[in-house]
């Protein structure tokens, strides 16, 4: 298997900043209107990246399959459509509870996106360092429950 130029599982939390650029919001409406997703639909999206397209294809779409080279930018992006996309819950970057949206112990904004957290000592624990609980989410190397270490 030919080698990266990129290791882009080191890369999630960038990646996603770019993706949440106004040229790269702007971008993604353009081809969401020319795509013309309807109900029903089946859509492949090859090069997901984090799911600036993905996410909200699957509002429209019947069924939506993302793939992407990276294992780490794969599981940030399933992480956020299995939590966000398809119910009333955000999953907190901290110790990774689903949090009902109405109910939230605390909110924070952080690189354009808004994050809900269980209790405000997990927004603390956030604030501390907020790329270091994005990336490790990313990776998928915390376990419901603990913290990355410090």
């Amino acid at each position: 298997m030919p080698t990266l130029a990129k290791d882009w599982d080191r890369h999630v939390i960038s990646a996603e900043e770019v993706a949440r650029r106004p040229g790269f919001q702007a971008l993604r409406e353009s081809i969401l209107a020319r795509a013309e997703i309807a109900p029903g639909e089946r859509v492949v999206d090859i090069g997901s990246g984090t799911g600036l397209l993905t996410l909200p294809a699957a509002r429209r779409a019947e069924r939506v399959i993302a793939l992407d080279i990276s294992p780490g930018i794969a599981v940030w992006a399933a992480s956020r459509i299995e939590v966000t996309e398809r119910s009333s819950l955000d999953l907190d970057p901290v110790c990774r509870m689903a949090v009902e949206r109405s109910r939230a112990g605390a909110e924070r904004e952080f690189g354009g996106e808004d994050f809900r957290f269980c209790s405000q000592r997990c927004a603390e624990r956030f604030d501390r360092a907020p790329r270091d609980y994005l990336a490790s989410l990313a990776a998928g190397s915390v376990r419901s429950g603990e913290t990355p270490p410090r």
